[in-house]
C-alpha cells in the first residue's frame, strides 16, 4: 500500500503523527539489598525519541517485581511527576528517593521497574519502550514489629501490636 491509495468510491490517506515518545533506560538502584520499610535511591534516564517535544507533564512510576514465584504479585512502590517538557532527541537523567512499604518479599531476584508515562498523559506512538528495569535486586528476610499506637496509657490494659516476617516461615 503506497501513501495515497485510490479505488473507485474509496480514498485512503496514510498519514504519519508526529509524537513524543518517551524511552526509560539505564535503571539503577541503590542500595542493592533492600529492606522493608528502608530507602531506595532510584536513578534513570528518560529519552524522547518521538519526533515532536512532550510538552505536558506526566508520570513515572515504581513497581517492585517479584522473583519468579508466580503467588507474588508486583507492588507499587512510588511515582514521581516530571516538570513537562522534553525536546525530541533529548535526554534527561532522573533521580529519586523513597520509601519501600513495610512488607516486601524476601530474596534474590526482585527488579524495580520503571515506567515513563505509565498514566499515559499524552498520545505515544510506541508504549512498550516506556519501561525499563533495573539491576537485580535482593531483599533480606526480617522480622518486623509495629506498636498500634505512638503511646500507650500506663493503665491502658492491654497493648496493640502488630509482628510479621518477610522470609520463608517453613
Amino acid at each position: 500500500l503506497r501513501n495515497n491509495f485510490n479505488a473507485p468510491g474509496l480514498n485512503i490517506r496514510l498519514i504519519s503523527l508526529k509524537l513524543p515518545d518517551l524511552l526509560a533506560k539505564d535503571v539503577v538502584v541503590t542500595p542493592a539489598t533492600l529492606q522493608a520499610d528502608g530507602d531506595i535511591t532510584i536513578a534513570w534516564k528518560e529519552e524522547n525519541v518521538g519526533l515532536l517535544t512532550a510538552n505536558s507533564a506526566w508520570v513515572t512510576t515504581f513497581h517492585l517485581l517479584p522473583s519468579t514465584r508466580a503467588d507474588e504479585g508486583e507492588i507499587l512502590v512510588g511515582s514521581v511527576a516530571s516538570a513537562g517538557e522534553l525536546a525530541a532527541g533529548q535526554e534527561v537523567a532522573r533521580e529519586h528517593t523513597l520509601r519501600l512499604p513495610a512488607w516486601i518479599p524476601a530474596g534474590s531476584g526482585l527488579q524495580i521497574r520503571a515506567e515513563a508515562n505509565e498514566g499515559r498523559g499524552f498520545l505515544e506512538p510506541d508504549w512498550g519502550n516506556n519501561a525499563a528495569l533495573s539491576q537485580t535486586l535482593q531483599a533480606q528476610a526480617a522480622l518486623s514489629f509495629r506498636l498500634a499506637a505512638p503511646t500507650v496509657a500506663e493503665d491502658a490494659g492491654t497493648l496493640g501490636a502488630e509482628v510479621w516476617r518477610n522470609g520463608d516461615l517453613s
